[in-house]
């Protein structure tokens, strides 16, 4: 350590060789030395966090403290031993469920100094190590944070009783269709089943989109809604054939309302016919994304180029509207 301490102020004298040494704790070690540094933070320059001000203040400092165990007094949070450190790990391993009491206080405990790793780290092992009278601990050391970490807390256990009962609701829910949905083949029925389950809980079909709920709904179940929504489904009446006959009518509606955007023996570039559909889906709430190509639903169309403002561009020319089955 002697040594080492010669190496740094020898580096020290190459940068100003009028440094001097006017105070020295010849017994400190380097968890005195960041405590120094946490206890004159608000001192530091912007050169490094081991740069400080000149300021009376650690002046005055040093006149006072001139022993390893003077220091003892700045050390807010303590520093473990090894054997304490242990125990650190241990009480973790074994109070999984206080993770979020933890991690919740030492947000709130180091508020305003969070960049400070070290001081971060020494809350956090020091909350773990009495996390067996937490509660006291707040009392004795840190009752200014008592009081918001209590509040706090309680708003998560809420939060998480709330999202533990949605979840045990979902569940049961789940159980139902899976229950219900295979008991006949009636097509109203499983319909309107699951129609009155988005009602009741709207987020469900998000929430269990990638489960087994996919693979017990038939494919042209989840096409129809899909298309026309729950609501659309309801006013017909859950039945197939009607559903069937109003998507056919949309369709229809669809394919002659395009068919007027473009006329027969017409060219237009790709760019163009893109801007003429983006425009069409979206006054008709069509979520589709417009592609040039999806002309070759309603038209034959002969892949040509045409000259645009001197350059050339791929484009269609419009042949003959094909014939509707």
């Amino acid at each position: 350590m002697k040594n080492l301490k010669k190496a740094r102020f020898s580096i020290y004298l190459t940068e100003n060789p009028t440094i001097q040494v006017l105070y020295q704790i010849k017994d400190g070690d380097t968890e005195n030395e960041r405590d120094l540094h946490y206890h004159f933070k608000h001192l530091r320059t912007k050169y490094g966090r081991e740069w400080f001000k000149y300021d009376p203040e650690i002046l005055n400092f040093f006149e006072t403290h001139k022993t390893k165990e003077s220091l003892l007094e700045i050390r807010d949070i303590p520093i473990l031993s090894r054997t304490q450190r242990e125990k650190v790990r241990d009480n973790r391993k074994n109070n999984k469920a206080l993770q979020n009491l933890v991690n919740l206080s030492v947000n709130i405990i180091v508020s305003g100094n969070s960049l400070d790793k070290e001081y971060v780290k020494r809350v956090r092992e020091y909350l773990w190590y009495k996390i067996d009278t937490f509660w006291e601990l707040l009392d004795n050391e840190f009752p200014d944070y008592k009081d918001e970490i209590k509040k706090r807390y309680e708003e998560l256990k809420r939060d998480e009783e709330n999202k533990s009962n949605k979840n045990t609701e979902m569940q049961g829910v789940y159980d139902l269709l899976i229950q219900e949905f295979d008991k006949d083949n009636d097509f109203v029925r499983r319909m309107k089943l699951l129609c009155d389950i988005n009602t009741q809980y709207p987020n469900f079909f998000t929430i269990y989109a990638n489960s087994p709920v996919q693979c017990i709904i038939p494919i042209t179940y989840q096409n129809y809604i899909n298309l026309l929504g729950f609501e659309r489904i309801k006013a017909l009446g859950y039945r197939e054939s009607d559903i069937i006959s109003y998507i056919q009518s949309q369709q229809n509606l669809q394919n002659s309302s395009i068919t007027s955007l473009f006329n027969v023996g017409d060219k237009y570039t790709k760019k163009q016919i893109k801007e003429i559909l983006t425009n069409f889906y979206s006054l008709n709430n069509i979520s589709k994304t417009p592609k040039a190509t999806d002309l070759e639903q309603y038209y034959i169309l002969k892949a040509i180029k045409l000259k645009v403002n001197d350059k050339w561009e791929h484009g269609f020319e419009i042949i003959k509207k094909k014939e509707v089955d």
